[in-house]
């Protein structure tokens, strides 16, 4: 863990590394366990969302899904002012709902400014970055959790 670093270097870093685009499982599940950590705060649409975003990363929902819970998010914000900490967090899980890109660490980047604005600390983001992620070592990829 690496309480001084930047979620935003640990980032990079793990891009340097090659890490990000050596898991897609890895990517999910970090983005998984924020929107978990925000999961008390969510609207009852978000929170069956992230729902549906947990069964998908078990084989157990289908694009259909994801779909339907990605319409259902994007209602439920619009309107609303984009930094708020509903609409931020209704992102994050957002994110959480897409297959992985091509680009993860652009996808990344966006969920931890999603993930900022709906009030998790830096420290959380590196702390369950550096869980997903083999910062370094011998192997210098990722950890595969």
């Amino acid at each position: 863990m690496r309480p001084s670093l930047d979620p935003y270097e640990l980032l990079a870093a793990l891009d340097d590394q090659g890490a990000l685009s050596e898991s897609v499982v890895a990517l999910g599940a970090f983005m998984l366990e924020v929107c978990s950590t925000i999961a008390a705060s969510l609207s009852s649409v978000v929170f069956e969302a992230l729902q549906v975003a947990r069964r998908s990363g078990v084989q157990q929902a289908t694009s259909a899904d994801l779909e339907a819970a990605r319409v259902e998010c994007w209602k439920a914000i619009e309107g609303e002012p984009p930094a708020s900490a509903h609409v931020c967090a209704t992102r994050a899980v957002i994110c959480a709902l897409y297959p992985a890109s091509q680009d993860p660490f652009l996808e990344l980047q966006n969920f931890l400014d999603f993930a900022l604005g709906a009030g998790v600390t830096r420290a959380t983001l590196c702390d369950v970055l550096s869980k997903h992620f083999l910062v370094s070592g011998p192997r210098g990829g990722a950890s595969g959790s």
